[in-house]
């Protein structure tokens, strides 16, 4: 089962490297992923075929000899480290491992994983710049450690290249024992070794670590507020990696030949048998958003192809220039909108605040309507009569005086009652209409008011 699943990958491929082109090809890094996949396959398959093929020349040449013996029937326990089926097993059990990751490949179609897919993506973009900046620290930690030990024997762990390396990574999970660098009989040696060790501790553990940590919830934090936007855009791309024309089976069934490719294929040694020369069609379809006038002018094969993608990237382009200025229109009405709003709430409130200012006027019994500036008028009457009573008082207490008369000249009053209509929103047709002409005699004084 697993033998025609290579074969059918490898043909996959070639096909899309065909279809797409090298460069474009490999621009894509889930297409690296599965040239690694590839590459470590055949290598396996290649390494027991080689194992196979050996076993059986040496055993055609001389059955009896050793050679014929260890690629036969030698235990596993016999084989050298370095034998071709144990390099075989190891690649293929990567292979198996980075089979089963490319599964991620299908994870946008759903919302939820599509946008952990997309952040674990940006993360481990982030963990690879990082991993610069830690092989530095390590490596020069690591050199340090090894020359400050590697004249002692009495430190088992250290003075190894190999095993200072393993003490130094698991010390940034934190499961290493630091008891290692102790060596009492040399003072100065542990010194520096404690020293070393310290400083690796606060620079990896405390201070790369947390920076790791930050770097990666910054990245999440970016995919999250647009994840709509990102996962809708991997969808789309997702989708459209199914509609290409050339990968129609998926692998392993692609081996099998379609009738479509029989018909090309026949319909191409036909036309290579007459000796006609095939005049090539576009297969591409064409761009409603855009002019496609200039596929006419330009040669068929590859100058077409380069043109039905320019014509698509500035379909791209030209659609995502409309978005914006459609979101851009959409704006400015929603800010005028928001003005006119608080333009209305501002007159609002400057219709409360006169009411408010009207009700709280001194209130007496009248006719006229509590809106009329003839009314206001007459209070204003009112109080200037209240005030020239309390003076006749304050006067009659001292004598007899002649009568006072209070003139009301009617161009003041026409515009102290037009200036009240104003004020409380409509005009007064005539400000003394409602006005009452008060007369009362007051002890010796008399107070008249006339128009």
């Amino acid at each position: 089962m697993l033998r025609p699943a290579p074969a059918g990958f490898f043909w996959y491929e070639c096909k899309e490297v065909w279809i797409e082109g090298l460069h474009s090809y490999l621009l894509d890094l889930w297409n690296c992923l599965d040239i690694v996949i590839l590459s470590l396959y055949l290598a396996s398959f290649t390494l027991r075929v080689l194992v196979a093929g050996r076993g059986h020349l040496h055993c055609l040449d001389a059955p009896s000899s050793p050679e014929c013996y260890y690629f036969t029937r030698a235990g596993r326990h016999e084989w050298q480290p370095e034998d071709p089926q144990f390099v075989a097993e190891v690649l293929f059990a990567v292979t198996s491992m980075l089979s089963f990751t490319r599964l991620a490949y299908i994870l946008p179609a759903h919302e939820s994983l599509g946008t952990l897919q997309i952040s674990i993506g940006k993360m481990i973009d982030d963990m690879i710049r990082f991993m610069f900046i830690l092989m530095i620290i390590l490596t020069a930690f690591l050199c340090g450690l090894n020359n400050t030990y590697v004249y002692y024997q009495e430190s088992q762990r250290l003075g190894n290249f190999n095993e200072t390396f393993q003490f130094l990574f698991w010390t940034m999970f934190g499961m290493a024992e630091y008891s290692v660098v102790d060596m009492p009989q040399y003072g100065l040696a542990e010194f520096v070794g404690r020293a070393l060790y310290g400083i690796f501790t606060i620079v990896m553990v405390i201070v790369l670590l947390n920076m790791l940590i930050a770097m990666i919830t910054n990245s999440f934090q970016k995919i999250e507020d647009d994840a709509d936007v990102e996962w809708k855009f991997a969808r789309s791309k997702l989708y459209l990696s199914y509609f290409r024309e050339g990968l129609t089976l998926p692998v392993p069934f692609n081996v099998i030949p379609t009738p479509k490719s029989l018909f090309y294929s026949v319909r191409g040694i036909v036309r290579f048998v007459c000796c006609s020369k095939p005049k090539r069609q576009q297969d591409y379809p064409p761009i409603p958003t855009i002019a496609n006038a200039t596929l006419e002018d330009v040669g068929l094969g590859g100058e077409s192809r380069r043109s039905y993608r320019l014509q698509v990237v500035k379909a791209l382009v030209q659609r995502y220039i409309d978005t914006a200025r459609r979101e851009f229109e959409e704006s400015r009405r929603k800010d005028l909108g928001n003005r006119i709003t608080e333009l209305n709430k501002s007159v609002s409130r400057l219709h409360t605040e006169v009411k408010r200012l009207h009700h709280s006027l001194p209130a007496h019994p009248a006719p006229a309507s509590p809106l009329d500036g003839a009314s206001v008028l007459h209070r204003y009457i009112l109080r200037v009569q209240d005030n020239f009573q309390n003076f006749s008082q304050a006067a009659g207490s001292s004598g007899p005086g002649s009568p006072a008369q209070v003139m009301v000249h009617q161009d003041g009053a026409w515009g102290l009652g037009r200036k009240a209509g104003a004020w409380f929103g409509r005009p007064s047709p005539n400000p003394l209409s409602s006005a009452r002409t008060h007369c009362e005699q007051i002890d010796a004084g008399s107070v008249r008011v006339t128009s």
